[in-house]
């Protein structure tokens, strides 16, 4: 065991091994013998090692994995010498069991032990991968090269445009992975040595070694005019090709194409603005696409290729065109499993899209992924969230089947006047799509598809099927001819303006409906413009008389009165509302299943109060007054023990610190739940222990 080594141990250790024995800050002097041995010309870290203390890079392995002559190297890859090594033309891991046997016949070996490490493996045969010097291009990066030309050219302007809000990452903590790696940039290697990619721009005059790196391709050296020139056999790292992605792709070779002269008139003007680098790209390429759409709005990509492929399209967009790519970076999550593990194979708890495609089919998936994209959180998918979807998607087609039926009832009777004749529920469906979609275009903007899907999601199942269709039912069969004009002019032009906001999630089955609608002025939904508000004012009002009913229908059921039991009740409107509650009384009593009356009200009645009307309810022989309060006092004790339990668990310092943070989510989710029917049986109370009218 040694303590502390102050200089690099070199001895036998440089002809058996290719490496050194030096003191190292970044391993524990107490793990293994307190030293390390590195192999700078095969270990990454080793190299950056072997740079601070001016050790030689010696090679020992071949292309083939097997012992080489040790080749000694400088920093600027020069070939120093060359020397025979023990092991040579063996195999790597027979080397190794070599190398084991010798230390032993020295008595050299203490113990041999396991430990675990980070080993580089082919993606594809899996096979452990070597690292070794070789010959490569680069661009340089870093901040130590060539006292950082290529880092204030390259890489400052896309660290700046981030932090000066130019292109923004949304969330935004991803922002500090970003400024993390470009900080620390190092030369970027961009050489690959694939069969398939761009091929390096760089050829060799095999006569007199001359290298020529060019934009054309070269058929003699500029230097000794040999014909016998070689281009290099790498290619582009698939990175770098994908960092020109966002202004190449809207290139096109113009093959002796001309323009029209109008849009070659507005290209040229537009091109002033432009830098050199377009400029010249224009010569030869038709640049109208990218003068019409770059830079791009917004790039959806993960967080695991911000710097491979984010960082560098940043790098690349601002050195050839002086503007950022994109504007916003949405950063989406990985999708795992429903108990939150990543899928995999070996695992078995893989979810295919096309399973799930063939049986639920594509929008029920698409739905499913955005309702769950929340900033910063891991989707976990399963077939029960995916099921679900597929109801809410059955919902959306019953509801234009139910839609394509009353039409079909009124001898598809033109509605195109209807607006003319719209009652208090048409205008209360109208201004509660205007609130929907402002709250879409809030989401839209904030890239919360999540909440798109929620907004939508209420809206359609909630206030559209559940609320307006079931308000205006008896008008749409059994109504005059201008209420039946009124509620399909309704229900079709809300149904449209829901489809196209669905469309963005999903379009199948938006398109397939919206081809169902008559007298429709587009071929198609993506013909369509985004939805403008309808031109009614909001109707608050109306509201009161869809809370009462909601209302009543809480309290039957909180009280015991069986929904379907009819209660009789007594409604004493103000003048500004005797008008509407007259004209609802048949919705009011279908929904609610009550009997209304707009008499004289018997005494001591309970009451709810409302802003513009008051309502009494008469419970006899509905229900044992004493009784009830009996059992509701007994259900609010019992909800008030558990409120306490749960209480005293969230209030202990050590379930909160040792308590998976998933327990402690459930545990305040179960006290909002309490919370909220013990503020329900306390307002139940409220109402059959009162009775004096007032």
């Amino acid at each position: 065991k040694v303590s502390y080594f102050q200089k690099p141990m070199r001895k036998n250790l440089m002809q058996l091994f290719g490496g050194d024995v030096i003191p190292s800050p970044s391993e524990k002097t107490k793990f293994g013998t307190g030293c390390v041995k590195i192999t700078p010309a095969h270990d990454f870290q080793d190299y950056e090692a072997g740079r601070r203390f001016s050790l030689p890079l010696i090679k020992i392995m071949d292309e083939d994995a097997k012992i080489s002559k040790a080749t000694f190297l400088d920093y600027e890859g020069n070939t120093i010498k060359k020397e025979n090594i023990p092991y040579e033309g063996l195999d790597r891991y027979e080397a190794r069991e070599k190398v084991i046997k010798d230390l032993e016949k020295v008595n050299l070996l203490e113990k041999i032990e396991d430990y675990p490490l980070l080993v580089g493996k082919c993606y594809r045969c899996k096979t452990i991968v070597e690292p070794m010097l070789s010959y490569q291009w680069f661009i340089k990066l870093s901040k130590e090269t060539d006292n950082g030309i290529g880092f204030e050219k390259i890489v400052k302007p896309a660290l700046e445009a981030v932090k000066n809000g130019t292109t923004k990452f949304i969330p935004k903590e991803w922002e500090k992975t970003y400024f993390n790696w470009l900080e620390n940039i190092k030369d970027w290697c961009i050489s690959r040595q694939l069969w398939w990619g761009h091929r390096i721009p760089a050829f060799y005059c095999l006569d007199c070694n001359e290298l020529i790196v060019s934009e054309e391709n070269i058929d003699s050296c500029p230097k000794c005019k040999s014909k016998n020139i070689k281009q290099d056999e790498d290619v582009l790292d698939t990175w770098f090709s994908s960092a020109l992605w966002p202004f190449g792709t809207l290139m096109y070779l113009k093959n002796g194409k001309k323009l029209d002269e109008d849009l070659k008139e507005i290209i040229e003007k537009l091109l002033e603005k432009e830098p050199e680098t377009i400029k010249k790209f224009a010569k030869e390429f038709d640049v109208s696409d990218y003068l019409a759409f770059y830079p791009n709005d917004i790039l959806v990509t993960g967080f695991d290729i911000i710097f491979f492929w984010v960082a560098r399209m940043m790098m690349m967009g601002l050195y050839f065109t002086k503007k950022v790519p994109f504007f916003d970076v949405l950063v989406h999550m990985l999708v795992r499993d429903e108990h939150g593990q990543k899928m995999s194979k070996t695992k078995g708890n893989v979810i295919d899209p096309l399973d799930v495609i063939k049986k639920y089919g594509a929008d029920a998936l698409r739905w499913t992924l955005a309702s769950l994209s929340s900033p910063g959180r891991d989707i976990r998918l399963s077939f029960k969230t995916i099921e679900s979807s597929n109801f809410f998607m059955n919902k959306i087609w019953n509801i234009a089947k139910y839609i394509l039926g009353v039409y079909e009832n009124n001898n598809n009777l033109d509605f195109k006047d209807g607006y003319k004749y719209l009652s208090y529920e048409d205008k209360w469906i109208l201004s509660r799509f205007n609130n929907l979609l402002k709250e879409y275009e809030n989401y839209i903007n904030q890239y919360r598809f999540d909440e798109v899907c929620r907004s939508l999601n209420k809206f359609i199942w909630d206030t559209f099927a559940d609320w307006y269709i079931e308000l205006s039912k008896n008008r749409a069969y059994k109504g005059e001819k201008e209420d039946k004009k009124a509620v399909l002019w309704t229900l079709f032009n809300v149904f449209k303006n829901i489809l196209i906001l669905l469309s963005t999630v999903a379009p199948f089955i938006s398109e397939y409906l919206y081809e169902k609608i008559p007298n429709r002025e587009k071929e198609s939904i993506l013909l369509e413009e985004f939805p403008k508000p309808f031109e009614v004012e909001e109707n608050k009002d109306f509201e009161e008389i869809i809370k009462f009913i909601s209302e009543v229908r809480n309290l039957k059921s909180i009280i015991g009165i069986p929904p379907s039991s009819k209660i009789d009740i007594y409604i004493l409107p103000n003048e500004n509302v005797q008008n509407m509650l007259q004209k609802t009384k048949d919705a009011i009593e279908k929904l609610a299943k009550v009997n209304v009356n707009f008499t004289k009200v018997p005494l001591d009645l309970p009451n709810l109060n409302y802003k513009n009307f008051k309502v009494f309810f008469d419970l006899k022989n509905k229900i044992n007054v004493k009784e009830q309060v009996k059992v509701l006092d007994k259900k609010l004790q019992k909800l008030e023990k558990s409120l306490k339990q749960v209480e005293n668990k969230l209030n202990n310092e050590s379930f909160l610190k040792r308590a998976p943070q998933k327990v402690i989510e459930k545990a305040k989710k179960e006290k909002e739940e309490i919370l909220l029917e013990i503020e329900k049986i306390k307002h139940a109370l409220d109402f059959i222990k009162g009775g004096k009218n007032e």
